[in-house]
């Protein structure tokens, strides 16, 4: 159930439904991971990313281009400085409107289609310091926990939790959201 909410989650970030139904799941996974809280910037960036869907934002850069490019050509057939000054000025402004917006549709695309996230899918998984099974037991991860793909070697993926742990374990103990 964790797996197809935080797929879904991707799919729909603020759909209240979704983000309850994921709490109530993770409440009944055995390992509570403390999460390292974000810096208040990349909060801020990301709340405001969540004000519109991804194509929402699309349609806001290309709109945004698009009356940039006529207040420019305005700015440069007007005689009249003072409508020159304000024709420039407009397009600067709708210029950052543009750059804003298509980076942050460009996020959305990203976390939808990143594959650096996956539930583990065994009922319990020893992570290794390193990608072998001689490696030495660091902790042990039950169903249901979600982790970061950080890399992988052949069937082994070096993988981090919420609280900054990092380690290896099997390819085929988790699933990719």
């Amino acid at each position: 159930a964790i797996l197809n909410y935080e797929r879904a989650k991707r799919l729909a970030p603020n759909d209240e439904d979704i983000n309850f139904n994921l709490k109530l799941a993770n409440l009944k996974t055995p390992d509570k991971i403390e999460h390292i809280p974000p810096l208040f910037f990349k909060v801020w960036w990301n709340n405001f990313a969540r004000l519109f869907s991804i194509g929402q934002w699309a349609i806001i850069s290309i709109t945004s281009f698009w009356i940039c490019i006529l207040l420019f050509c305005a700015y440069i057939i007007t005689n009249k400085v003072d409508l020159k000054k304000v024709f420039f000025l407009l397009s600067a402004l709708l210029l950052f409107l543009t750059i804003f917006s298509f980076a942050y549709a460009y996020q959305g695309y990203r976390t939808v289609n990143s594959n650096d996230e996956a539930i583990v899918f065994s009922a319990s998984v020893t992570v290794r310091s390193s990608p072998d099974e001689n490696g030495t037991d660091l902790f042990v991860l039950h169903e249901g926990t979600k982790v970061i793909i950080l890399d992988g070697i052949g069937t082994w993926n070096k993988i981090k939790l919420a609280d900054g742990s990092v380690g290896w374990l099997q390819s085929k103990t988790i699933e990719i959201i």
